[in-house]
Order: structure tokens, then sequence, then C-alpha cells
């Protein structure tokens, strides 16, 4: 019994000899340093992660998209009506724009009355998304490369 208390003393002494020689010192500020730099980083990335589960829905028009080349069924559309959900349809698919002599290949998309489900929330640098029948909303990019103003007419097709 006496000898394992000598060795549990010669122990206690050889640690804390070592502690202090500063080697287990700097391992243990290093393990802090990592520790905190995880934390930080996983806190960063879940607020960017509900950052963008806010935003997109907003960017995407709605909550779920459902992506088909064929017309989506009336059975789904009158169980969404059943269930009470709100849904809007938007066509999309490439086609050529023509105006003042120039073709562009453009992305059109086509959408019903109902879209946008849900609409960004607004801030000074953004207007309300304004569609309304018969008219095309442009990205500035395309105005330059067809040399045409806001309120000019363009032929699509």
């Amino acid at each position: 019994m006496l000898k394992i208390l000598k060795t549990l003393q010669l122990a206690t002494r050889l640690l804390w000899r070592e502690w202090w020689s500063g080697s287990w010192l700097i391992l243990c500020f290093a393990l802090v340093i990592t520790i905190t730099a995880i934390s930080a980083v996983n806190f960063y990335i879940d607020r960017l992660e509900q950052g963008f589960d806010q935003q997109s829905a907003a960017m995407l028009g709605g909550d779920l998209v459902i992506t088909s080349a064929t017309p989506i069924p009336s059975a789904w559309q009158q169980q969404a009506q059943q269930l009470q959900l709100q849904f809007a349809e938007v066509w999309s698919y490439p086609t050529m724009v023509h105006a003042n002599d120039q073709l562009i290949l453009v992305n059109l998309q086509a959408v019903s009355a109902a879209f946008p489900l849900i609409q960004a929330t607004p801030t000074p640098q953004t207007k309300k998304l304004a569609i309304s029948a018969h008219t095309v909303n442009v990205e500035p990019r395309l105005l330059a490369l067809l040399a045409i103003n806001i309120g000019d007419e363009i032929t699509i097709g």
C-alpha cells in the first residue's frame, strides 16, 4: 500500500512539474483556441443557412417547387386546392427575342397571375415585382444588347 502511495505522489509531482514547464500549457491553450474557432465557424455557418432558407422562398416565389417537362396533372392542382394550398405556374423555355434587327437567345419565363406567392421583403432599393398581361420584364443586360429602351416593342419567338 505504501508503494502505491509513493508512486501516486511521484506521479503527481511529475505531472505538476510538466504542467509548469510550459509544454502542457501550450497544448491546453491550443486546444482552447481550436474549440473556440470551430464553435465560431459553426455558428457562422448556421446563421448563413438560416438566411439562405429565409431568402430562398422569396427567390423561388414559394416554399416548394415542382419541376416537370410535362404539364402538372390537374389532380395535383385539385389536391392542392383541397388542402387550401396556394400555387402558381411558371413556364420556362429558351426562345429568340427580336428588336432593331438584333436576335438574342433568351430564357423566357411566363408566369400565372398568382406568381409570386411569396414576395421578397421590400427595401428602399427594391420595388415590388409588377407583372401584368402582355408586358415583359427583362434584365437590364437585354436592353443594352438589343439597343432598346423601356417601353419599346420586341418580338418573341
